[in-house]
């Protein structure tokens, strides 16, 4: 939120001087400006968050998981789940490499994201699948927790499909947001 305040105070203090030609009225107004956004975005970050000890306050989420899956099968189920997420279209697949990657266009929340799922053989029957969602644009400052959502969204489609086609297969414990254990 300290980058919220200093770039709100900056531009808005910058303006003030320019239409004022005045310090006090650009120090006075640019500070209070940006403390004012900075709590109210700051604010609308933490109440769409839906589970704030997930979302470590980072604009990059990021998850991994063990799947006791072939390769071949974890990965079309890869392509799958990110396929059928709201609004999100394709724009890289390649099976020998492992990688998936994917947009998902702008909307109320966000300019936009950009998705992209690891998917490495471990044995013949494991696999290790990274999954990862960032803002499109490098100077995003809030994304309200859509990046989590997207990646939440992904492991309960790919869970859920998992479970449902082959039940067999177990799921462990998946990585924290930070990707600690993952190798990406």
């Amino acid at each position: 939120m300290f980058l919220v305040f200093v770039i709100m105070s900056v531009f808005f203090g910058a303006g003030m001087y320019y239409y004022f030609f005045s310090v006090q009225i650009a120090l006075i107004t640019g500070l209070s400006f940006g403390g004012i956004m900075a709590v109210f975005l700051g604010s609308m970050n933490i109440l769409m968050h839906k589970d704030a000890r997930k979302a470590d306050g980072r604009l990059k989420q990021r998850r991994g998981m063990v799947i006791s899956m072939p390769y071949k099968e974890t990965f079309s189920l890869c392509k799958e789940a990110l396929s059928v997420m709201e609004e999100t279209k394709l724009t890289y697949v390649n099976e020998e490499e492992g990688v998936i990657r994917g947009e998902k266009e702008t909307s109320v929340y966000s300019f936009g994201e950009k998705l992209e799922c690891k998917a490495e053989a471990v044995s013949e029957i494991t696999t290790k699948v990274w999954i990862e969602s960032k803002p499109s644009y490098r100077f995003t400052l809030i994304d309200y927790g859509v990046n989590l959502r997207n990646v939440e969204s992904f492991v309960k489609y790919f869970e859920s499909k998992r479970v449902k086609d082959r039940p067999q297969c177990s799921l462990e414990k998946p990585t924290d947001n930070r990707g600690k254990g993952a190798i990406i």
